[in-house]
């Protein structure tokens, strides 16, 4: 596991901190290092991976192979059946991209959702006061972007 730790990127280990699920949905997740950790880490005991496009779901599904996760081939919460995940995470994308996802399914979305815009993060915050999500833990980690 600690070889596995070493791959996640700071940002990534700061939003799999704040996971700890049954059932974490992560939508796009690319790599799908992020959910592979959660996995292999206890702090997920299933993820449901939904990605856009082929490539990515493809990527995902080799990543994920043989764990207890489900890799969707959809367009967001789309992909999601209300009451399916007990977390959320979006991870490095636009923060417009990010609220434009969280309003389309508002019915979908779990009780704790870990957010991790590109960006400035205002949107978002403004998006989650106005949803009715309270902000626990908001972290400034460093990355490759210029601060």
């Amino acid at each position: 596991m600690a070889g596995f730790t070493a791959r996640l990127e700071p940002r990534l280990l700061a939003v799999a901190q704040e996971i700890k699920a049954r059932t974490h949905a992560d939508i796009g997740a690319d790599h799908a290092l992020l959910p592979r950790y959660l996995l292999q880490s206890g702090r997920a005991a299933r993820v449901i991976v939904v990605e856009k496009n082929r490539g990515p779901w493809e990527n995902s599904r080799r990543a994920l192979a043989g764990l207890n996760a489900e890799v969707r081939l959809g367009d967001g919460l789309s992909a999601l059946q209300v009451g399916e995940a007990d977390s959320l995470s979006l991870s490095g994308m636009g923060a417009g991209l990010m609220v434009g996802i969280l309003e389309a399914h508002p019915s979908r979305l779990p009780p704790r959702l870990v957010l991790q815009p590109n960006g400035s993060a205002e949107p978002v915050r403004r998006w989650a006061l106005s949803a009715g999500f309270a902000l626990l833990n908001e972290q400034m980690v460093e990355g490759f972007w210029r601060y």
